[in-house]
């Protein structure tokens, strides 16, 4: 078991792990971030992107079981995961997404952008929960920017989430 609690990043995306390459073949099993958050302000260039996990450059082959997303923060967009880039074979199973928030933007626990460069395409989603996720602009559980396909929700349940000011609660 692996717990990820109170780090925060003061002036970079990512209370507690930041990927700045292509992330592929990685397992997050039995994995806990814990009240995360990622401060850093400025430029439209500078956002502070997720949490808890940011990764940067896509994902190929990625698993998150057993994964909590508990009470993490982030100044801009993805309360919990920020994902950008080209998006194949991610896979979520028995994962919590719960109180998290992206206090300026979008994605309260998950954003996957910016848009035309990130697309979420053959990514599963079984017996996950998006509980009483925040974002002050659209998606308060889920944000995509690009497109998606051939992605499969199985025994997912979205509760309480909300996008204050936009759209997709």
């Amino acid at each position: 078991n692996v717990m990820f609690e109170n780090n925060v990043a003061q002036r970079a995306d990512s209370g507690a792990i930041n990927f700045h390459g292509k992330m592929t073949n990685t397992t997050f099993m039995n994995v806990t971030f814990y009240k995360n958050s990622a401060k850093r302000m400025g430029a439209a260039t500078s956002h502070s992107m997720g949490g808890a996990v940011n990764i940067d450059n896509g994902i190929e082959n990625c698993l998150f079981n057993n994964t909590l997303f508990i009470q993490n923060t982030a100044k801009n967009s993805a309360g919990a995961l920020s994902i950008n880039g080209i998006i194949s074979a991610l896979t979520f199973e028995n994962t919590r997404f719960i109180n998290n928030t992206a206090e300026l933007e979008d994605g309260g626990a998950i954003h996957i952008g910016p848009w035309k460069v990130s697309n979420l395409a053959g990514a599963t989603f079984k017996n996950v929960t998006f509980d009483g996720n925040n974002a002050n602009n659209n998606g308060g559980a889920l944000y995509v920017t690009g497109e998606t396909s051939s992605n499969i929700f199985k025994d997912v349940k979205f509760i309480n989430n909300t996008a204050k000011t936009a759209n997709g609660g």
